[in-house]
């Protein structure tokens, strides 16, 4: 696929198929992918903006944006604005002052070289400025709710290089009644707290059960960090943070103000010479989740590494059973390698909600017949299981919008069997008779 001015490509898929790679940060603005497991989504756009929900058992954030946000579901390609959250890294040549941003937001400076590298089971940039490269790659694990960050700066210059990298990463206005972060070092890294609001004392018993924390962990301790937004980006904004003009960052902490989790590493690298730091962000209910989070992830050398290979074979388990070979190889990669795993998440995960449309419900449990039929059936059964003789949907799971209450779908007329065992509809649309026609 070309760009549109036909000069320069734009997009080039892996020989297999099972790789998408972006070469600019503007050609495709809202150009995303996505990660999911068992319990969180992550949408992530190729120039670093970042939305992610979680559930607890409903779905919540725990990276928000600077103003209070209305509640409402993942959005496929929402807009974007200046301060949306997201994850980025600050480069700064600490001997001429000039500061990028990786991948491209929030300093848009054009790279000299872009890569957004879109895989099934991880989403990577890759880019170079003035002789310095930087890969930064996300994954996640198959259960636990957190972010699997790696960075890599390597000096390709021919000369020494010192750098300052800032990773920063957004955590927002979390709650109107209390907010607040400081470095732990007792954990490893920064640890936002809010209090979800709530109005009705018979409430808090809910909300004090609620991952109310959010972290940034990092494997290597660094000089010096933020916590507090305003402080961070000062007059210049997110696009030239006024802590960035600083020798280093002021270690401050926020208290009732917008957290944001944002760390300084000093790098002094010869020609050829690469630094790779590694991080953990997510949410928590209390200190003792984010050490056990920390324990898993850091304290074994390959441990960060394992969880991307489990989280590999958990997406390969929804590999499918169709695959095709044609003279269009990019049809090929389509159904064999992205159609597949579309099916899965939406059969797997409902669409992050306790609450699905049964228009969806239905829908996402046919995709899953070419992945894992025995659940195809599971999910019919439910759905039909709650569907009374006239035609409505009962108003407690697999709960429909006021607009698709009654839909074609199978339908369980009275005195068929739908159990455990064996079940038997019959094929005819709400308002028909059996045996008639959507007409009738």
């Amino acid at each position: 696929m070309t760009s549109t001015n036909g000069m320069q490509q734009t997009i080039r898929p892996s020989a297999e198929g099972d790789r998408l790679e972006l070469l600019s940060p503007t050609a495709m603005p809202r150009a995303a992918s996505f990660l999911w497991n068992r319990s969180m989504l992550v949408h992530v756009n190729c120039r670093g903006f970042v939305t992610a929900r979680h559930m607890q058992p409903e779905p919540s954030r725990y990276s928000y944006a600077p103003l209070l946000e209305q509640e409402t579901f993942m959005q496929p390609e929402q807009p974007h604005y200046g301060n949306h959250p997201g994850r980025f890294v600050y480069l700064r040549d600490d001997e001429s002052g000039a500061i990028t941003s990786v991948p491209y937001e929030p300093v848009r400076q054009v790279p000299d070289e872009f890569v957004f590298s879109v895989g099934r089971s991880d989403v990577e940039w890759r880019t170079t400025s003035n002789g310095i490269s930087a890969c930064l790659r996300l994954s996640l694990p198959v259960d636990d709710v957190v972010e699997l960050w790696s960075l890599e700066i390597e000096n390709r210059d021919d000369r020494t290089r010192s750098l300052s990298a800032f990773p920063s990463f957004s955590i927002g206005y979390m709650s109107w009644m209390n907010q607040g972060a400081l470095y732990r070092d007792d954990l490893g890294g920064i640890v936002a707290t809010c209090v979800t609001p709530y109005q009705k004392l018979a409430d808090l018993e809910k909300i004090l059960k609620l991952r109310d924390l959010t972290f940034l962990l990092h494997d290597q301790p660094p000089v010096a960090w933020e916590t507090c937004r305003e402080r961070f980006e000062g007059e210049g904004g997110s696009h030239s943070p006024d802590a960035l003009r600083a020798e280093e960052l002021g270690n401050g902490t926020a208290q009732y103000e917008s957290p944001i989790a944002a760390l300084q590493y000093k790098l002094v690298l010869e020609p050829g010479e690469s630094r790779r730091l590694r991080f953990l962000f997510g949410p928590a209910r209390n200190d003792d989740e984010i050490r056990a989070v920390r324990s898993r992830y850091f304290d074994s050398n390959d441990s960060f590494a394992r969880a991307g290979i489990e989280y590999d074979r958990f997406l390969q388990i929804g590999q499918g059973c169709i695959s095709i070979e044609t003279p269009d190889a990019e049809l090929d990669a389509f159904v064999n390698h992205w159609l597949n795993r579309q099916v899965y998440y939406h059969g797997t995960s409902n669409r992050l909600t306790t609450d699905p449309q049964t228009r969806n419900y239905l829908q996402d449990a046919m995709g899953m017949a070419y992945v894992d039929a025995l659940m195809t059936r599971d999910m019919f059964v439910r759905a039909l299981g709650q569907q009374r003789s006239d035609g409505q949907v009962h108003a407690q799971t697999c709960r429909a919008s006021s607009g698709h209450r009654h839909m074609p779908c199978p339908s369980r007329p009275a005195g068929s069997s739908v159990s455990a065992g064996r079940w038997s509809v019959d094929y005819w649309c709400h308002g028909s008779k059996p045996g008639g026609s959507a007409s009738d």
